[in-house]
């Protein structure tokens, strides 16, 4: 097979892998904007790199794989290591390499993880809340360009209910297996078939919404979840009940539980 160099050690394949085309969910600016202010009221990425220090020592190199806005990327690099941070997403590269314009230990790269062969090794790969990437063929693709330690972040509800939002699916009486995820447990049932090693941690962070108005909180909800306007009486009698003001700004609460799965090589 024909390769293609997009950058040191990482390398395009010429026939794409199209599978990923199931992880369904899309950028846009809103969506954008509404993450980068939830990450600054969010004590999730300093969770994560906090459990990550202990392992940190004599780590040079990382990728994270599904970067996303680069939280956990930003982390790693304040902790003085070089890493590669790679989404699909070209959007959400764009809106990395703004955030980094001047910082030297991130190099970006738009691509699919899937569709790229990584010929070279780094101590430390990193993917968070990509479960639908993670299947048996792309763990062994990390190991193997892993060098010391494979860090899996995961959910633990094999429901997705940030900000309890499975509750309103039921008052609107919505099909609730579209919240369907994948979880850490899945995760460590394909280690576990493998022989392979590994320890979970679980930990809980905050990673709420802050909106400027009611209505915003409105549109959050509408284009997120993908949710019927024509509901909006019982939309908005849920968010009354869920909204707290918080800094001046009304503030929709996630406590979000979560488990690192960590594979020492």
């Amino acid at each position: 097979m024909q390769l293609v160099n997009i950058t040191e050690g990482i390398y395009q394949k010429k026939f794409i892998n199209v599978s990923n085309k199931k992880r369904n969910f899309k950028w846009n600016t809103k969506k954008v904007k509404w993450y980068l202010e939830a990450e600054k009221a969010s004590n999730f990425h300093k969770k994560v790199i906090d459990f990550l220090k202990p392992h940190l020592n004599n780590i040079n190199s990382a990728i994270d794989i599904g970067c996303g806005l680069g939280g956990i990327s930003i982390g790693l690099q304040r902790e003085n290591i070089k890493v590669t941070a790679l989404d699909k997403s070209p959007m959400i590269i764009k809106t990395l390499e703004n955030r980094i314009v001047n910082e030297d230990n991130i190099l970006t790269i738009k691509a699919n993880y899937e569709d790229i062969y990584i010929k070279r090794k780094y101590d430390l790969t990193v993917a968070s809340f990509v479960g639908g990437l993670i299947n048996n063929e792309n763990l062994k693709k990390m190991l193997n360009h892993t060098s010391k330690y494979l860090v899996l972040v995961m959910p633990t509800s094999n429901i997705k209910n940030d900000f309890q939002i499975d509750r309103l699916y039921n008052i609107l009486n919505m099909d609730i297996s579209k919240l369907k995820q994948p979880t850490y447990k899945n995760i460590e049932k394909t280690l576990t078939d493998n022989k392979i090693n590994y320890n979970t941690k679980f930990f809980k962070a905050s990673f709420g919404q802050p909106f400027k108005n009611f209505n915003e909180s409105k549109e959050f909800l509408y284009d997120y979840f993908k949710l019927s306007k024509d509901k909006d009486l019982e939309i908005s009698r849920w968010l009354r009940e869920k909204l707290i003001i918080k800094d001046n700004k009304y503030y929709l609460p996630n406590n979000k539980k979560s488990a690192i799965i960590i594979i020492k090589k």
